[in-house]
């Protein structure tokens, strides 16, 4: 009898090698016509394989933290490490703690992955879109459009809902459902913001350094610094998708979800009027236009769009107080979320089967025996850099290693 793996994405590949490994004879049912398609562009396509800052569940979102803390200690950034140097993959680390394979290409990871797959003698059947998970007794009955597998262990890693054009269409929470998992909503998360306010608008392209806080209901809940990019309908950049996956659950929840921008956070309000010698120069019989004074420290669009929101125009002579507005706005320009992009543009998806129905020290079902979950499926999502392959890797090398062991005992 074998182990069947439903899904060919870098959690269900790991959960076959590891599974392989132990002596199971193992298949990987993969929908789509080529495994890892969704692999292949994570990190613009560099693959951004784990996080040398990863310490058990600190920064991932769960409904049972503790388990995920479990399962993220027993496999850690250095067993991912070891694991695809055994593959014959090499490394080199980014921003002291960002691991990419040293070839900068994700192509690279996954052809590690397959070669292994090929060494082990792995059944990979593409163009398998698994319909149903039928359990009878002691075995399953695995249903294709054009095949039904018998197996006695079942490894559910179909990913979730982002980027569904590389496989990751929901149907993985569909079987989940009809084997009697609940599931937690799942939402788009990494992902770009959209908001109320048309501030935005006339800014579409500008990219800069800033600070983003995230506010829930008042009550400050995030905060993040780097790249923040502008777009008609919103905000984009790592900063945002960082603070997105708590945003967009919120939001959907029905609570008033805010980001405060703070386009100098390397400044104060009153060091950058001391900077800019604001007093001398307001005193002087020359008064400059915004543009004119101002135009050395902000880009044109977004001191345009400031000017906007304050009912300035640009080009008018200014007023000591009409600077210090401006400055004040762009330390605190608060934004209204009101939703986020689409699946299609998130990079994950938060949500999924409740941590607290499987078993936290193999992965099985408590819903169904013999039965094991792991990757983006399950209910954990960590943020940018590393940190969901390292969940993928880390539960499905998990879920192999239970299941092929439960087969021994057969």
């Amino acid at each position: 009898m074998e182990i069947i793996v439903i899904g060919g994405g870098p959690a269900g590949l790991t959960a076959a090698i590891f599974a392989a490994r132990s002596g199971a004879r193992v298949t990987v049912l993969e929908g789509m016509e080529k495994p890892g398609k969704k692999l292949l562009m994570t990190g613009n396509g560099r693959c951004n394989l784990t996080n040398l800052t990863i310490q058990g569940a600190q920064g991932y979102q769960s409904d049972c933290l503790k388990g995920v803390d479990a399962i993220l200690r027993t496999f850690s950034y250095l067993e991912t490490l070891s694991f695809f140097r055994e593959l014959g993959l090499l490394t080199r680390v980014r921003q002291e703690s960002l691991v990419y394979p040293y070839s900068e290409q994700a192509a690279s990871v996954l052809d590690a992955l397959l070669k292994e797959v090929r060494r082990l003698s792995i059944k990979l059947k593409c163009r398998e879109k698994v319909l149903r998970v039928v359990p009878e007794k002691d075995r399953f009955w695995v249903k294709t459009s054009s095949w039904e597998y018998e197996a006695s262990r079942v490894i559910l890693a179909a990913g979730g809902c982002a980027v569904p054009a590389t496989g990751s269409d929901g149907s993985g929470f569909s079987i989940a459902r009809e084997l009697s998992h609940s599931l937690i909503p799942a939402y788009p998360g990494l992902v770009p913001l959209t908001v109320k306010e048309r501030v935005g608008k006339s800014m579409e392209g500008v990219r800069c350094q800033a600070q983003a806080a995230l506010f829930v209901n008042g009550k400050e809940c995030g905060k993040e610094t780097g790249e923040l990019q502008w777009t008609s309908y919103g905000i984009s950049g790592i900063l945002i998708f960082q603070l997105s996956r708590r945003a967009v659950r919120e939001q959907a929840l029905g609570k008033k979800v805010e980001i405060v921008l703070d386009l100098f956070p390397d400044y104060s309000e009153e060091e950058l009027l001391t900077l800019l010698g604001c007093q001398t120069i307001l005193e002087t019989n020359s008064v400059p236009s915004y543009e004119g004074y101002l135009g050395g420290i902000f880009h044109k669009k977004v001191l345009n769009a400031l000017l906007g929101s304050l009912s300035l125009k640009p080009g008018s002579p200014m007023t000591d107080e009409e600077v210090r507005k401006v400055l004040h706005l762009a330390k605190h320009l608060k934004l209204t979320i009101t939703g986020s992009r689409s699946f299609d543009q998130a990079q994950i998806s938060t949500g999924g089967i409740p941590l607290s129905e499987v078993d936290g020290s193999t992965l099985e079902s408590k819903k169904v025996p013999h039965l094991y979950v792991c990757g983006e499926l399950v209910n954990v999502d960590g943020p940018c850099g590393g940190f969901n392959l390292q969940w993928a890797f880390a539960s499905g090398c998990l879920a192999g290693r239970s299941a092929a062991r439960e087969e021994e005992t057969l």
